[in-house]
């Protein structure tokens, strides 16, 4: 599972870049996107490094992914739910795509390799 494991780091590095970013891009003054931007991404930073870290190949790295691939799919939403500046929607939103993306990679990765490389074998 080495290939899975940059995209998760990767994943990680976003989460904490979104627990930064409300006094990186200056919204820190809305309350309400300043902490929801800390407590999902801190999500995804758990989340992806607990995915990361994990040896078992089974359910639990599947649902580390899932809630990760939820996460940026929060980051998509996020700025237009606050209404916040351009430079904040396009950085937040595109980092929301790739990490849903990383994701979503991960998910499709694993459940090819778990019916071929003995995992969970696939349901008959």
């Amino acid at each position: 599972m080495l290939k899975q494991t940059w995209k998760q780091w990767l994943s990680a590095l976003m989460g904490a870049w979104f627990i930064i970013s409300p006094w990186v891009l200056s919204f820190q003054h809305q309350t309400a996107a300043l902490w929801t931007s800390i407590v999902i991404g801190a999500i995804q930073l758990i989340a992806s490094v607990w995915g990361a870290l994990t040896r078992d190949t089974g359910s639990i790295r599947l649902w580390m992914a899932a809630i990760s691939l939820i996460t940026g799919v929060w980051f998509v939403i996020q700025p237009f739910a606050f209404a916040q500046n351009t430079v904040t929607t396009w950085v937040t939103a595109v980092l929301g795509v790739i990490t849903a993306l990383l994701n979503v990679w991960n998910l499709v990765e694993d459940r090819g390799t778990r019916g071929v490389r003995g995992g969970q074998p696939k349901a008959a």
